[in-house]
């Protein structure tokens, strides 16, 4: 009555590691494995292979190593002596400001009358003997940074910038057509003495000089200056002061005129005034009546 034995499990065969590829294989299939299922084949010695495979470890490495690597950007550092393209250049030009020579009335106006009016002498007043003589010494100055010789000199309408002009290059210069009038730069109008003359009276006054007379004639309006019709010498008043706003307005607008004329090739030097050069270069100092200053448009 006693149960059947049962049958005893055949034994494990031992696993091996197959020298070809470093797997694990029962000892009994170790040929059939190296014939079929190992690439590497039976033919190479036993001791060599592991060796082999290391060498192999340590010069080339494992596919996506490989492909990692060929991934990874390289950063290319650039040569300091390499110039930068023209296209990234932005060129720069110098331009000479010179303000003009010292006026009449210059921090001392005229009285106002009983009426409240403004004799008409208060506006647009003319050089003092001082003035004529800083005119003349701007020259040195301008020499001396290199603009002894300008292609194009610009001025203000207003009689005190239109004398140093002249001062400054000489009547010769002038006749010749050296100087370009321009009322974008006159000075911001903040009392008679930044309201101008009349176009007709300038061109009467300056008809010796065909080159500039030419130049009032072609750049001016007859009554060319901030709101004529409120500022004015007939009426003898101020009515209408220019805000900063308009004031930076012409700036702008005259910043662009020089950037044309020195990317030209231009040698300019403008002959004007120290509210207008101030917002123009972006400092709060006032230039000295006479005084030179080059800026880099």
């Amino acid at each position: 009555g006693r149960g059947r034995r049962r049958p005893m499990p055949p034994p494990r065969s031992a696993l091996v590691e197959c020298p070809c590829c470093g797997r694990a294989v029962p000892e009994p299939s170790l040929n059939m494995h190296l014939d079929t299922d190992c690439k590497g084949g039976a033919q190479e010695p036993t001791q060599q292979r592991p060796q082999q495979h290391t060498q192999q470890n340590t010069q080339l490495p494992p596919p996506k190593q490989q492909q990692q690597q060929q991934q990874q950007p390289q950063r290319v550092e650039p040569s300091p002596a390499a110039p930068l393209a023209p296209v990234f250049l932005k060129p720069a030009g110098r331009v000479a400001l010179v303000r003009h020579g010292r006026q009449r009335f210059y921090g001392a106006p005229p009285a106002m009358r009983e009426d409240g009016t403004l004799p008409p002498e208060a506006f647009d007043p003319p050089l003092t003997a001082e003035g004529h003589a800083q005119a003349q010494a701007a020259r040195a100055a301008l020499c001396s940074e290199g603009f002894h010789e300008p292609t194009t000199v610009i001025v203000s309408p207003l009689t005190r910038a239109i004398q140093t002009a002249l001062g400054c290059f000489g009547e010769a210069f002038a006749a010749q057509g050296g100087l370009t009038v321009c009322p974008t730069h006159s000075e911001h109008v903040f009392g008679a003495g930044d309201v101008g003359t009349p176009a007709s009276e300038l061109v009467r006054r300056y008809e010796a000089l065909p080159g500039l007379r030419d130049s009032l004639r072609a750049e001016l309006a007859e009554r060319w200056w901030f709101e004529p019709a409120h500022n004015c010498r007939q009426l003898a008043r101020v009515g209408r002061r220019e805000s900063n706003r308009s004031l930076r307005g012409r700036v702008g607008e005259f910043r662009r005129l020089l950037a044309r004329r020195v990317a030209a090739g231009e040698r300019v030097v403008v002959v004007g005034h120290s509210t207008f050069f101030m917002e123009l270069t972006g400092t709060s100092t006032r230039m000295a009546h006479g005084g030179v200053h080059v800026m880099r448009v």
